[in-house]
């Protein structure tokens, strides 16, 4: 059995699928880290460091393709980011997950993961990234992962729920709650609607799609060839 390691960009995230995975001390449990937002690789080397010998980046995405609605979940067939490259992720390992959620009645979009170094927030910057770059969805995390598995010659794949579809902007506030572990910081983002009062709705709104997609995070974690036992 091969053993997986997860890279996450929230510590949300990270709870999420180790609770429905069990004890990372078990020898054939996945390898679990939250890396912040944006730190992918040092999280992914450190899981390779611990055993890990396949990659799945596991978490929250920005929806680029219009049609994607908050909960959907995208399993790409390939990472791309701002120079140009693309990593393929493993074609064997996507089959069987993309076949067990069929089975399970779970739906999951293929197609390109672009990778950012930074929150993609505003509706014109993502309507722009979709033009450009044929991506169906964005995050901060996957590219970064895609690459160290890469360079250690391991599996990769990505499973992420859109959160904030592609014609509706990120309020400043939500991005100023999140810190550099992947915390979610409620002082900060009320500190930030006392300045932004009038983000208040999408920060309702962004609250509700969140708990949407992580139900959808959820019952994607249950599928045994995600992490467990894929060679």
């Amino acid at each position: 059995m091969t053993r997986v390691g997860v890279v996450t960009g929230l510590a949300a995230e990270a709870r999420l699928i180790g609770r429905l995975v069990g004890d990372d001390t078990d020898d054939d449990a996945p390898l679990i880290a939250c890396a912040g937002p944006g730190r992918g690789e040092e999280s992914a080397g450190q899981l390779i460091d611990r055993g890990a010998r396949a990659l799945l980046s596991f978490g929250l995405a920005g929806g680029l393709d219009p049609w994607l609605k908050p909960g959907d979940l995208i399993c790409p067939d390939r990472v791309l980011w701002a120079d140009g490259g693309a990593i393929p992720t493993d074609s064997i390992w996507r089959s069987r997950v993309l076949a067990e959620a069929r089975i399970a009645g779970i739906d999951m979009t293929e197609g390109a993961l672009y990778g950012h170094g930074e929150p993609v927030a505003h509706a014109d910057a993502k309507r722009r990234l979709a033009r450009e770059s044929g991506a169906v969805a964005v995050d901060m995390e996957s590219h970064a992962v895609a690459a160290i598995a890469a360079r250690h010659g391991q599996s990769f794949i990505a499973l992420r729920a859109v959160v904030d579809v592609a014609d509706r902007s990120v309020p400043s506030a939500a991005l100023a709650a999140v810190d550099p572990e992947g915390q979610i910081r409620g002082l900060a983002a009320a500190l930030a609607l006392c300045r932004a009062p009038g983000q208040i709705p999408a920060m309702i709104g962004l609250a509700r799609d969140t708990r949407v997609a992580m139900r959808a995070l959820g019952r994607s974690a249950g599928l045994g060839s995600l992490v467990l036992g894929f060679l």
